[in-house]
């Protein structure tokens, strides 16, 4: 078997929430922690150093035990280019994680790692479901950022964009169907009614 190590988690929390109209990585849960700390519990498990990308206009930003912080070196840009601007600074693979799956779960994780496993050679492992790519649930390696750095440049601004460009031998497509995790909070209505969040 494949070692991914050293791995390193990248927590992305640089979004304004314009579609939540509300800054969603800190919508409390019941019985549980806000959306970001939910995120954040579910990737401990892995032993893995966690960073977390952030605008540096960011005041509301939380304090986590055990996580760095990561600047933006231009806010509110997309993921494609925080990505691109952070991940110089690591080594080996990077398991990039948004902060708004409000079922984000260990074993998912542990699961997308393993199919990582079985595909060395690739750049980009991420989970597609009906259809889409989960772009901002997926491990990177180190080779692909070159290319993206040079897309960035070019001008584009989509991080699924950029991975549909990759050469396919380069990108490992995980099937998945109706997956919790994968269920994320972009808009009010995401959240569902009996849900009792705040």
């Amino acid at each position: 078997m494949i070692a991914l190590s050293p791995l390193t988690i990248l927590l992305l929390a640089g979004g304004r929430s314009r579609r939540m109209k509300r800054d969603k990585r800190l919508i409390s849960r019941p019985r549980d922690q806000h959306l970001l700390g939910t995120v954040l519990e579910a990737a401990r498990p892995l032993r893995a150093p966690i960073f977390l990308a952030a605008a540096d206009t960011d005041a509301a930003r939380p304090c986590l035990p055990g996580v760095a912080v990561v600047w933006d070196r231009v806010a509110y840009e997309g993921p494609l280019r925080a990505l691109v601007d952070s991940a110089g600074i690591f080594d080996g693979d990077l398991l990039v994680l948004a902060t708004d799956w409000p079922e984000m779960e260990i074993g998912f994780l542990r699961r997308l790692l393993q199919f990582a496993e079985q595909a060395p050679e690739v750049w980009a492992v991420v989970p597609e479901q009906d259809g889409r790519l989960q772009a901002l649930c997926a491990l990177y390696r180190a080779p692909i950022w070159p290319m993206l750095g040079g897309m960035v440049q070019a001008g584009e601004a989509s991080l699924v964009a950029a991975l549909r460009s990759l050469p396919s031998e380069r990108l490992a497509r995980w099937p998945v169907s109706g997956e919790p995790s994968l269920r994320n909070w972009n808009r009010p209505e995401d959240r569902s009614p009996e849900s009792g969040t705040v």
